[in-house]
């Protein structure tokens, strides 16, 4: 009975001296949220427009005061980070994303990253659409026949611009990994976030269509 006590006394102290962290991930840019109406189950985001996302992280004082990293290649053997996946919900296929961080802020308790998220379609798809826009732009404004650029040049600057989601529907997991000695060890998710991506039109469609 001294040992078990001994044993829950230990446990005890070493929960409360590394307690488990807290991970928040949320959208702000809902095409069917508005004001203060309780967020949709699903949330529409464009095609045409970069997803962005909020994440809070309530490490509970338990850490040194260090930013995490997001979505490190390769994974280090010992540190913490943050990692955002994409997750097609037609057959569970981990999508391959562009992160652009804009923001954040730590005190002692919370990490706070504001990011922008592409599910960019495959770089020939990408490729072929500019192509096809730049195209059908030179034949509708004559104007632009006399710019004097070279039309891979332009065909480049089309597909490296161009934000396009992939449509469809997929979930949104915000994840905490550490494995770095003297914390806490381990992974917390947020709750996924369920987004269907739907068709509003992109920079290209406007180059194209006046």
């Amino acid at each position: 009975m001294g040992v078990i006590a001994g044993v829950f006394f230990v446990l005890t102290n070493l929960y409360a001296q590394f307690p488990v962290p807290q991970i928040d991930c949320k959208i702000t840019n809902c095409l069917n949220f508005v004001g203060q109406k309780a967020k949709p189950a699903v949330c529409d985001v464009s095609n045409g427009e970069l997803i962005e996302i909020h994440i809070e992280l309530n490490t509970i004082a338990f850490n040194p005061l260090v930013y995490p990293t997001l979505n490190p290649n390769p994974i280090p053997p010992e540190g913490e980070y943050l990692r955002l996946k994409v997750v097609r919900e037609s057959d569970g296929a981990e999508m391959p994303v562009r992160i652009n961080k804009s923001g954040g802020g730590k005190n002692l308790n919370y990490t706070r990253e504001l990011l922008y998220l592409e599910i960019p379609e495959a770089k020939e798809i990408r490729r072929a659409k500019a192509q096809t826009a730049w195209n059908k732009a030179k034949r509708q404004y004559n104007t632009v026949n006399h710019w004097g650029v070279k039309d891979a040049n332009m065909v480049d600057g089309l597909e490296q611009d161009l934000v396009e989601n992939q449509l469809g529907h997929f979930k949104i997991i915000c994840s905490y990994i550490s494995n770095k000695p003297g914390t806490w060890n381990g992974q917390v998710s947020s709750t996924p976030i369920t987004i269907d991506v739907v068709a509003k039109g992109t920079s290209l469609d406007k180059l194209s269509n006046p």
